[in-house]
């Protein structure tokens, strides 16, 4: 039983962060589309436009988790502080953002792929036969992610076409892993006899 309520409790704190957490990937999707299409000198501005968005993005998630306290989940703060602190940097030193592009998109993967390794084993437990694959792929998107932390690319522009392909697939990884841990979420529910995240004895 414990085990199960373990099961549950991490289930139910992917699905209370869904709503973040795809918001996250599309901002991915879109920040790797602009890194592939645009060239250096333009690539300037968007990250300024880009990192007054974040900022904005930052506190209407502390809005949710100071003032409207819809739940009791910690998601949105999570959310807010790195999007906070990023989006200030790339507002006011769009130069040093890009001189730094390798090393920033490289601490980007690496929180993806430590992120992905928890979700792979959530798949785990929740009876996803394939998890083991969806394991290696999160531990080789995190070393992917550290190679590119201490061994940056010196080449912006080919730093950028990398950066880019790479958010593109963690945004696409998102998604699916995120849809079948909803689907997977369903079918634990039926068979654990489970109703609104809370086991109920069947008498």
């Amino acid at each position: 039983m414990r085990e199960k309520e373990g099961v549950s409790f991490m289930r139910n704190f992917l699905q209370k962060c869904q709503r973040e957490i795809i918001v996250s990937a599309i901002l991915y999707a879109i920040l790797g589309i602009i890194l592939l299409v645009f060239d250096v000198k333009a690539l300037g501005t968007i990250i300024q436009v880009l990192g007054w968005i974040f900022f904005v993005y930052a506190i209407y998630n502390f809005y949710i988790y100071f003032v409207r306290r819809d739940s009791l989940s910690s998601g949105p703060l999570l959310i807010a502080i790195p999007f906070l602190l990023i989006g200030l940097v790339m507002a006011r030193n769009p130069g040093f953002v890009i001189g730094m592009s390798s090393i920033l998109i490289g601490i980007v993967i690496l929180f993806n792929g430590i992120v992905h390794i928890q979700t792979s084993l959530v798949q785990k437990d929740l009876g996803y036969t394939n998890w083991l694959i969806s394991l290696i792929y999160s531990i080789l998107i995190a070393i992917i992610g550290g190679i590119l932390i201490v061994n940056p690319i010196d080449t912006v522009s080919t730093v950028l076409k990398v950066g880019g392909i790479l958010l593109i697939i963690q945004a696409c990884s998102v998604f699916v892993s995120q849809h079948r841990i909803h689907k997977l979420s369903k079918e634990y529910d039926k068979e654990n006899n489970i109703v609104d995240g809370q086991f109920k004895d069947i008498k």
